[in-house]
């Protein structure tokens, strides 16, 4: 084969690349415009999964941030309830209500011993019932059994 030959079919195959490119070039754009609405729509869907994400991110700090004050919430919570119940423990306590009524029985017992049971009448009617009002068992206790002095 001699070089004119050689020459020409390298002209013939170069023409035939240089139009099967066109054509590739052809078809890739014809491609391109194709799925060009599919490629928008994944931009466009990139683009909401980012916003969704920055959107995510403040409501876990919104949540982080609501567990800790119901943590804290809880904590009073418990602290009251103890309260209360420490509270009505000792309301429903009455040692010291008969404490107080057995002192009371004593000190009458050592007046009636002190002064005689007949001057107890006239001490009973000097102490001011009102101030056991209150109480009726501490104002019965007070209460004279006979007509004062």
């Amino acid at each position: 084969m001699s070089a004119a030959a050689l020459c020409g079919q390298l002209g013939v195959v170069a023409d035939g690349v240089g139009s099967s490119a066109a054509r590739i070039r052809t078809a890739e754009e014809r491609v391109a415009r194709s799925f060009a609405h599919l490629a928008d729509e994944f931009r466009q869907q990139a683009r909401d999964a980012e916003g969704r994400e920055a959107g995510v991110s403040g409501a876990s700090a919104r949540v982080e941030e609501k567990a800790a004050e119901l943590a804290e919430l809880r904590e009073r919570a418990a602290d009251v309830e103890g309260a209360v119940a420490s509270r009505g423990d000792q309301m429903t306590d009455s040692s010291q209500l008969v404490q107080l009524k057995e002192a009371l029985a004593k000190i009458k017992a050592e007046l009636r011993d002190m002064v005689g049971g007949d001057a107890m009448h006239c001490v009973r009617a000097a102490l001011p019932l009102r101030s056991f009002a209150a109480d009726a068992a501490t104002a019965a206790l007070f209460a004279p059994a006979q007509p004062p002095c």
